[in-house]
């Protein structure tokens, strides 16, 4: 008698690894990323005492952070006007419930995994506003869309206004791995960021082409063509690609995509003027300009791409630390970590003190999201009571 794939033990058994992986995927990305966070942790405050730390933090002047946490959650706010603005023209969602969303989805990615807080939102404000948790995920992926457009748009008007004066050429940052050092200079890295400059515009144009029927459509065939690529690969590639672009029917028209556009990039210089006004309470041997805030929510964006522990520490810090030395504004010691700290701990914990009661108290099941996000892929909309 022939055993059955599903009943065959031992590591061969594809379908049992994937259905062990499912049921426990939360608690394994947890420990992968926890792990990574704590190698990421380690790297960054290695050589620095906890004392060295605390007494960079305390020379903080906090003149400067009841504005900097004004800009950041006057920013917060204004996501959450664009949020309800992507649901318009078929629904006048309440500003009260898209800002609780926002609260609520950022709470949860800062302590779940696998990013539970997008669908955590879609489903609660499919819920209060009866529009469905398909036409809600979906201004959430057009949301997305446009942070990531942001990105090289960021970048690429960073390097404009600043020019060469971006980076400090004569700045130097070591970094010691297993043993080996590593060294990347100012000067190496202002033609890397002139080099990138075609790259963002590129990146830039694929991603408005995506929006176009006609070109995505395209897009979408040459994913599921790609030569020498296993059937696997491609499939998920275009699945991918299509989750993507169902958010995209509320590009109606050049004229609202182009005020989506303008209203983001507002929203990300909240962001960059935060931590503007953070630096500016720390005493650093190069005052921070605005461009290089801006260059710096960039490449904090890239450094947190890398899978890490809900709430990204130790890559967050990562980022920050590489941006301030690397563009001259101080070197790598303890005020530096001291404010990498300070500018996750002011994004961190009011979020997670508002966002977790708000969640609370509007009866979010983060299981019964989830399960709508797979009903989704799977092609059938979920009934919300």
């Amino acid at each position: 008698m022939t055993a059955s794939k599903e009943t065959t033990p031992g590591f061969g058994n594809t379908e049992g690894t994937a259905g062990f992986y499912h049921r426990h995927k939360h608690g394994i990305q947890f420990v992968v990323g926890g792990l990574l966070s704590l190698v990421a942790l380690y790297f960054v405050f290695r050589g620095v005492s906890f004392r060295e730390i605390l007494g960079a933090i305390t020379s903080f002047d906090y003149v400067w952070l009841a504005p900097a946490l004004v800009s950041f959650y006057f920013g917060i706010w204004l996501r959450a006007a664009r949020w309800k603005w992507l649901f318009l023209p078929r629904y006048d969602v309440s500003l009260k419930h898209a800002t609780g969303g926002i609260f609520i989805g950022f709470a949860l990615n800062s302590v779940y995994p696998a990013r539970a807080g997008e669908f955590a939102r879609a489903y609660l404000i499919g819920r209060q506003e009866k529009t469905g948790f398909s036409t809600a995920f979906g201004t959430v992926v057009s949301e997305r869309f446009l942070d990531l457009l942001m990105m090289p748009m960021l970048w690429l008007a960073a390097v404009l206004f600043a020019g060469r004066g971006l980076i400090g050429p004569e700045a130097e940052l070591r970094v010691s791995i297993f043993g080996a050092e590593h060294v990347l200079t100012g000067e190496r890295f202002i033609d890397l960021a002139w080099g990138l400059v075609p790259v963002a515009v590129a990146l830039m144009v694929g991603i408005l082409a995506f929006t176009i029927p006609y070109t995505r459509g395209g897009m979408l065939w040459l994913a599921r063509e790609i030569p020498y690529a296993p059937r696997k690969w491609r499939e998920k590639i275009a699945h991918l690609m299509e989750s993507f672009s169902q958010g995209f029917g509320v590009f109606r028209s050049p004229t609202r995509l182009i005020g989506l556009i303008v209203f983001t990039a507002i929203i990300w210089f909240t962001n960059a003027l935060s931590v503007y006004l953070l630096a500016r309470g720390f005493d650093f041997q190069n005052v921070m300009t605005i461009p290089q805030s801006m260059a710096l929510i960039v490449i904090i964006c890239v450094f947190i791409t890398i899978p890490a522990a809900p709430g990204y520490w130790g890559f967050f810090e990562a980022g920050v630390i590489f941006s301030i030395v690397i563009m001259g504004i101080h070197g790598n010691d303890s005020l530096v970590r001291s404010f990498a700290i300070l500018v996750h701990l002011t994004q961190w914990v009011p979020i997670v003190a508002i966002g977790l009661p708000w969640a609370w108290m509007s009866h979010v099941s983060v299981g019964e999201a989830e399960a709508a996000g797979e009903h989704l892929h799977e092609g059938r909309e979920v009934e919300e009571s």
